[in-house]
């Protein structure tokens, strides 16, 4: 036996052969403590610090515990993410497509060209070729602005039919503005076509002035209708 004393802290014994410590902490050499600082004693006259010492296997433990936590933590992120691709999907799915609303330059650029045409007939012409010329003009507009409401018509009729098979599937309790009257639309046209007629013949000038105020009413009757529609379509690219 040496006389030298054991490495262990705290201990007096003398060290046991070529170990530097005692035959008591031979076999346990050197560990890894943990200080629980829940358990420090204040005493008026004793300030030792207890310590306690985690053995091997606890440590082996805990970093066998903490792949599963991670492991866990990865799949959970994973099904919140899966849930949330599948909440967009069925959000693209319920979603439709409405189709684009026709451009109206080439009947703005039609109309203009007419009225141009239209005035420089009628300079230095008699009354028989303004009353022609006017007549033809109004012809054409007519027929300009019918093309042009059907484009438009067809087009808020199948953004309406989408929409209402949206509602019906999803139960969506909406009100939907009805289509204009067709009967409105064709008297419109009769009624300007007449305003037109009367307005070049003195019997029948006075009459003018009756049927374009009919053709007014008509006209503001069915466009109210259309805009209706139109906003609704409006509001409808808006929100969905």
């Amino acid at each position: 036996m040496s006389s030298k004393k054991c490495m262990y802290e705290g201990c007096d014994a003398p060290k046991h052969r070529k170990s530097d410590y005692c035959i008591r902490h031979t076999e346990s050499g050197p560990r890894s403590i943990l200080i629980n600082t829940s358990k420090l004693v204040k005493e008026e006259e004793n300030d030792d610090i207890i310590v306690e010492f985690v053995e091997e296997e606890e440590l082996e433990h805990e970093e066998e515990v903490q792949p599963e936590i991670e492991e866990e933590t990865q799949e959970e992120e994973i099904k919140v993410e899966k849930k949330r691709k599948d909440r967009k999907k069925v959000k693209l799915q319920s979603q439709i497509i409405l189709p684009d609303e026709p451009d109206a330059g080439g009947t703005s650029l039609a109309a203009l060209f007419i009225f141009i045409v239209s005035f420089i007939s009628i300079i230095g012409a008699d009354e028989e070729a303004i009353f022609s010329t006017c007549c033809i003009a109004g012809f054409l507009l007519i027929i300009l602005s019918s093309a042009r409401t059907s484009k438009k018509l067809d087009y808020q009729n199948a953004c309406i039919d989408r929409i209402e098979r949206r509602f019906d599937r999803e139960q969506i309790d909406e009100k939907i503005p009805l289509a204009p009257s067709a009967f409105v639309r064709i008297m419109s046209f009769v009624f300007g076509f007449l305003a037109i007629v009367c307005l070049f013949d003195d019997d029948t000038f006075g009459w003018s002035f009756f049927w374009a105020i009919l053709w007014f009413l008509c006209y503001i009757t069915f466009r109210g209708d259309m805009k209706r529609r139109n906003d609704f379509i409006g509001e409808y690219r808006k929100q969905y």
